[in-house]
């Protein structure tokens, strides 16, 4: 039970609903009167003066991932397609979404995210697709047509964001959250790069949450949930490469292992001469060496990344194994990190 002071005449009451709260219908209970400290108003019994009023509602429930209030962390590595540093850190975000449940029905979501890492000269941009892949083939989607685009809510860092979120030109509905990850981050003077160097992780993280809603519910079962498909891609008017000279630098992206690429991707770029990608679009292989390493990872808990131009095979000796097992064999292999190669929130 909440209790709020009113003023005389009209208020408006802003209510928390419980993360435990049970979807469907119930009632909400308005007391109000006049009683002292000696006497509380409570959600049942007597007191002097005052009204009570019932109100039938129904409450809505959220499909979470990883859970209400835990993270997944999100780690990318922007030479794709080239080898690189391989230190995962140019982009890190500790990253949760949820799917917006009412009997059944998808009507929304939120994903919720803070930047924590960029170790990179490049300059990125940070999307999320409504999208996602299944081994299977059957894949699920929301197009950017199913979008209530009255309804799209991004804030950074406490402010709302003006800039084109939903984005134009495509099928599948793409939101990009942060067109230059560089223009939300603020690193310190003495440092190189944000949260990735030793002693340079002071600074606060950058934190979004973006919410939507759908103007065509589908039954949540066919809806796409969990991690969706975040990517990078690159940052309009920056450098990002001798290979993208000439070309549109939106169409450069590196997406989570096997997640295929949007309609704004460059097709081109899985054919460079002295690539180390291994992409095949015909067994749905994408964004991997042949050996099976990925450009961007999901870790299911908030992770240590490797410190600036430390290799996680290095920083983690067990990833490798993962990697070219497909997860088979060292499943924790993010538990067991070389402490001195990585940052983390003590340091």
């Amino acid at each position: 039970m909440s209790k709020y002071r009113l003023n005389q005449g009209d208020n408006s009451v802003l209510v928390d609903v419980p993360s435990n709260a049970v979807m469907g219908a119930t009632w909400a209970r308005f007391r109000v009167t006049d009683g002292s400290e000696a006497n509380p108003i409570t959600a049942t019994g007597g007191v002097t003066g005052g009204e009570v009023e019932d109100y039938p509602i129904n409450t809505y429930g959220s499909l979470a991932y990883p859970s209400e209030n835990g993270w997944v962390t999100l780690a990318y590595e922007d030479q794709w397609p080239f080898a690189g540093d391989y230190d995962f850190n140019d982009l890190v975000m500790n990253y949760r979404t949820k799917l917006i449940d009412k009997d059944g029905q998808a009507l929304g979501y939120k994903i919720e995210g803070d930047l924590v890492g960029i170790g990179a000269t490049f300059h990125n941009g940070f999307a999320v697709r409504l999208y996602q892949s299944s081994a299977s083939g059957i894949n699920k989607r929301i197009l950017r047509s199913q979008i209530d685009q009255a309804s799209i809510s991004l804030i950074i860092n406490g402010e709302q964001q003006t800039h084109t979120i939903l984005e134009e030109g495509t099928e599948d509905a793409i939101f990009i959250v942060m067109p230059d990850t560089w223009a939300y981050a603020s690193k310190d003077s003495s440092c190189s790069f944000f949260r990735t160097e030793a002693g340079c992780n002071i600074n606060n993280k950058v934190s979004f949450t973006l919410s939507v809603s759908l103007n065509t519910y589908i039954a949540s079962v066919d809806a796409p949930k969990y991690t969706l498909d975040p990517f990078i891609f690159a940052a309009e008017g920056h450098y990002h490469g001798t290979f993208l000279d000439g070309l549109n630098p939106r169409g450069w992206e590196v997406h989570i292992k096997n997640q295929p690429p949007t309609e704004k991707f460059n097709q081109s770029l899985f054919s460079l001469v002295g690539s180390d990608d291994a992409t095949n679009t015909q067994f749905g292989y994408y964004f991997q060496t042949p050996s099976g390493l990925p450009w961007a990872i999901e870790v299911g808990s908030s992770w240590a990344h490797p410190k600036e131009s430390v290799d996680i095979t290095q920083a983690y000796s067990e990833f490798q194994t993962f990697a070219e097992s497909d997860g088979r064999e060292s499943p924790m292999w993010f538990n067991n990190a070389t402490t001195s190669k990585v940052i983390s929130g003590a340091q």
